[in-house]
């Protein structure tokens, strides 16, 4: 009797628990592939922490039952060598979808990880090619705008014009460049 009341206590307590961590973990995947966010991390995290705290917390219930399933005492009869290997295959089941679930949401954080590592190295390329862009006309208008006696291109009439067109035709031809080259 006493066995099959732990047996029920255990089914009614930890597999609720797996089964809420269970959907959680297949609403955060999804998040993760969707657009993962600083929240979503947290929650992965915690979930982690839980599920460790379960395979703590299963992992020597287990090894005692299956002590006490393989009639080493002589003061358990055969019909609770039953129930107690009935209770050690629950808890070889619970420990088993707390692994999966473990591996899962260790999966989750690699894609969570390497999507945030891909959206920065997507920005420090864009943050690149306008620096890139941006230092060649940057020098040019620099130095037309220095103090000379005589300023470059000042004999022209459209001297500064000339000037303007080749900033935005070199700026232009870089952009191509670049694009030719997959960059962006």
């Amino acid at each position: 009797f006493l066995c099959h009341n732990i047996l029920d206590a255990l089914v009614d307590e930890y597999m609720p628990l797996i089964d809420h961590m269970e959907s959680e973990v297949e609403w955060l995947e999804d998040s993760v592939m969707e657009k993962p966010s600083p929240e979503t991390l947290q929650r992965l995290l915690a979930l982690k922490h839980s599920i460790m705290s379960l395979r703590r917390i299963v992992a020597p219930q287990r090894e005692v039952m299956n002590r006490l399933s393989r009639d080493e005492f002589d003061q358990i009869d055969t019909q609770s060598l039953i129930y107690f290997r009935d209770i050690y295959d629950h808890l070889v089941r619970i420990q088993d979808l707390a692994d999966i679930i473990r591996d899962i949401v260790s999966g989750a954080l690699d894609i969570y990880l390497n999507s945030t590592s891909l959206r920065l190295n997507e920005i420090m390329k864009a943050l690149t090619i306008v620096s890139t862009i941006f230092l060649p006309l940057s020098f040019i208008t620099g130095a037309f705008g220095m103090n000379f006696l005589h300023i470059p291109g000042a004999s022209l009439k459209l001297g500064f014009y000339l000037v303007c067109i080749g900033l935005v035709a070199l700026g232009v031809l870089m952009l191509l460049y670049f694009k030719k080259r997959g960059w962006f």
